[in-house]
């Protein structure tokens, strides 16, 4: 009797681990649902994300206009020495120099110190002097050849502790009274790019005289065929038939 006591006791306990077993799987199949096929995705547009309240603004670009004004007014004043002669003559070679110290309290003395030029050299004050300048001369082209001076450049950096240097060889092409323009411009730095505020001309009127030495040998440079056809041919001929004229009479000539 007590040996099938047992064998009911442990029948019964695996019948309830079988239907514990089979509880279990039924509970999570029914918590799941079916599985179905997943379609292949699609691209889609995505918005971009608004801004967040806290976030900052992109920041234009500012006004260059404003900004080349703001640097051209804060730039200093300076200096400006100019030498063109008063009179010049046809076909003669002058130097003409302009000097440029963006220091105004740079000493006359010194401004004028080893000037090539014979023109009286002209002192003032120019509005604005900035780090970099360019500087132009210019005139009718049927009145002077001008030729910037080996070395020079239209646009040069100024020396703040001294002055900088522009020359120009300038050669009369016909007499009159004519004009030569000095052109300035002040070239100030900007973001990205440089610009030219530009600075009133300054005009000067020259005297442009003939050489008589430099016309007389044009002149003979032009005509010598004719000249020595139409004079001096003669000439000559007229003297040779004079001098004749003379050894003819003494010979003929007899004393009584």
């Amino acid at each position: 009797m007590k040996s099938k006591a047992i064998w009911f006791v442990v029948v019964a306990i695996a019948l309830l681990g079988v239907a514990g077993f089979l509880m279990t799987m039924l509970t999570q199949r029914g918590s799941e649902p079916p599985s179905m096929p997943m379609p292949t995705p699609r691209p889609s547009f995505q918005p971009s994300p608004e801004p967040s309240e806290g976030a900052i603004p992109p920041i234009e670009s500012p006004d260059m206009d404003a900004i080349l004004e703001k640097k051209f007014s804060n730039l200093p004043a300076g200096r400006l020495l100019f030498n063109p002669p008063e009179e010049m003559r046809v076909h003669q070679p002058e130097t003409v120099e302009v000097r440029l110290a963006s220091n105004s309290r740079e000493s006359l003395e010194n401004l004028q110190k080893g000037l090539i030029g014979r023109g009286s050299p002209e002192i003032e004050q120019i509005e604005k002097v900035s780090p970099k300048m360019k500087v132009v001369l210019r005139a009718d082209e049927n009145e002077f050849v001008i030729t910037p001076l080996p070395g020079g450049n239209e646009e040069q950096y100024v020396d703040p502790e001294t002055f900088t240097e522009w020359a120009w060889r300038v050669v009369p092409v016909t007499s009159g009274s004519h004009k030569l323009y000095l052109g300035i411009d002040a070239i100030i730095e900007l973001p990205n790019r440089t610009a030219n505020r530009y600075i009133p001309v300054i005009e000067k009127e020259v005297k442009v005289r003939v050489d008589p030495v430099y016309a007389s040998t044009q002149f003979l440079k032009a005509y010598w065929q004719w000249i020595l056809g139409t004079l001096l041919i003669p000439l000559l001929v007229g003297l040779w038939k004079a001098r004749q004229n003379r050894r003819d009479k003494k010979a003929t000539w007899k004393p009584f």
